[in-house]
């Protein structure tokens, strides 16, 4: 007769385990955050369509034609290269970053340069100010990709939908109450300027905070 030896699984070890939540918790949040990301904008999209004429409201349409094109050279990929890279150095991040800034400061000029063709195309003065609110996003925004890419690689992905939540949250509130109180189309810039920026402000304060904590960890423990 033949007996046959059932090895049980190797026990979970303590990073594994911690890998194993951390990688949970960031997975339940990201897709809370998308969720609520979409209710956000769908309710966003259906007040401002009913407190905004229909002019004010396809005025961004019109930009996001060449916006859209232009969002797809934004991150050229160096996020994924932070956030896959084994060892990544300070000065590494330092490069990549002013990188990102470069690329978004480009993408401002052009999006910036392109405003007044917008509005000799269209026959739209209105469309000056949307273009360039979009401009400064592609600015804005580069200033948190690093950011937002080492939050990644260090798991912190409920940080990150706590972030997206908030811009959201903000630009949307603001926006709504500037199209209730008669500013127009301008509701659209504030909306489309303002993510972008509590966006950048929060990742930049975290990041900074992060550091600050980790500074004085080492010295704490390096002593007097």
């Amino acid at each position: 007769m033949t007996l046959t030896v059932t090895q049980s699984p190797p026990p979970v070890t303590a990073p594994a385990a911690d890998l194993k939540a951390k990688s949970v918790r960031g997975v339940s949040a990201a897709v809370l955050a998308q969720g609520f990301a979409f209710v956000v904008q769908m309710g966003t999209t259906v007040v401002l369509a009913r407190l905004l004429l229909p002019g004010d409201f396809g005025l961004q349409a019109m930009v996001l034609a060449m916006t859209g094109f232009l969002a797809m050279f934004r991150d050229a990929g160096l996020s994924i290269a932070s956030v896959q890279r084994e060892h990544l150095t300070p000065e590494q991040t330092s490069t990549l970053f002013w990188i990102n800034v470069a690329i978004g400061a480009t993408l401002s000029v052009v999006t910036v340069a392109m405003a007044p063709v917008l509005v000799v195309f269209y026959r739209e003065p209105r469309l000056l100010p949307i273009t360039i609110a979009y401009g400064a996003s592609f600015l804005l925004s580069s200033l948190g990709t690093q950011h937002r890419a080492l939050l990644t690689r260090a798991m912190r992905f409920v940080t990150l939908a706590k972030t997206d939540v908030l811009a959201l949250s903000f630009s949307a509130v603001v926006g709504i109450g500037m199209a209730a109180l008669g500013f127009g189309f301008n509701a659209h810039v504030a909306v489309v300027g303002l993510t972008a920026l509590v966006a950048a402000l929060t990742l930049v304060s975290i990041a900074f905070y992060v550091a600050e904590w980790v500074r004085h960890m080492n010295a704490a423990e390096l002593g007097p």
